[in-house]
């Protein structure tokens, strides 16, 4: 059974995450899967992501213990073992609006209210 993963760090983007993993999840009837990596993987890392998604997470999504997953080590290497391990279709991350990728901006293609001519205008990722 695949599943949707929701990697969070519990910070201001995490709500959007969970929120995101869980449409997808109802979306595709599939299991939503939360992850958070930490330098010390203890139990109370376990219950404080627990009680974050208990408080934060969408209200249709009923996460029980075995859905949270806390792993240790680096993160992208953490995240892509978990997603091999659960066959995920879709990981969910945030970010932490910093770097490169914050400051980016993409010419948009995407056809608007412009009398079906494509948009010129710049948006911020």
């Amino acid at each position: 059974m695949s599943a949707v993963i929701a990697a969070i760090d519990l910070g201001p983007t995490s709500s959007r995450v969970l929120h995101h993993a869980g449409a997808f999840a109802q979306l595709w009837s599939t299991r939503l899967r939360v992850m958070h990596v930490t330098s010390s993987p203890k139990e109370d890392v376990r219950q404080r992501v627990l009680e974050y998604c208990a408080r934060s997470g969408p209200y249709e999504i009923d996460l029980e213990d075995q859905d949270v997953a806390v792993r240790s080590g680096l993160v992208s290497d953490a995240i892509h073992r978990e997603a091999r391990g659960e066959n995920a279709a879709l990981i969910v991350m945030g970010s932490h609006n910093h770097g490169a990728l914050d400051r980016a901006e993409v010419k948009s293609p995407v056809r608007g209210s412009h009398g079906g001519r494509p948009s010129t205008g710049r948006t911020r990722l």
